[in-house]
């Protein structure tokens, strides 16, 4: 998991899997369940967390 942080507040989240799978994600008072496909990455950003979006933008894994 990668994340960045700006004046205390989210900037963007990245989850990456090897194997694929689902995830809970906390930000504050709001849980995604994040489906992560093998070999991906789903990128989150506190947006996300404000409309409940139930999944982010997938991207290619360069290295895990």
């Amino acid at each position: 998991m990668d994340m960045s942080w700006g004046s205390n507040r989210l900037i963007s989240a990245a989850i990456s899997s090897k194997l694929g799978g689902t995830c809970n994600v906390r930000y504050g008072r709001t849980v995604l369940s994040v489906r992560v496909e093998q070999g991906r990455r789903v990128r989150l950003t506190d947006v996300s967390f404000r409309n409940k979006e139930s999944i982010g933008t997938h991207e290619p894994i360069v290295s895990l």
